[in-house]
């Protein structure tokens, strides 16, 4: 995923590469505990949270997304419903 976002990113002149890999890396930290669905999702925004990475956050958070909209999901959401809800 790195390294396709840093070939769009070359692609865009507005974009920077080593931004795009580098965020491209972190869209599934979430996956630390291991086998798990969307809750990679809050997961990986929690982590990045804690760490200040905050546009990363949001992509950790959001990716599974190709609209806004919660209801698109394919996965399977394995956690609270407040999590859900968040």
């Amino acid at each position: 995923v790195a390294m396709a976002c840093e070939h769009i990113a070359s692609r865009c002149g507005w974009l920077d590469n080593e931004h795009a890999y580098v965020v491209g890396l972190l869209h599934d930290v979430g996956r630390f505990p291991g086998r798990i669905s969307e809750r990679h999702l809050i997961e990986g925004y929690r982590r990045c949270m804690e760490h200040g990475w905050d546009e990363a956050a949001k992509i950790c958070i959001s990716h599974a997304f190709m609209i806004q909209d919660i209801g698109t999901s394919i996965g399977i959401f394995d956690m609270p419903e407040e999590d859900r809800r968040f």
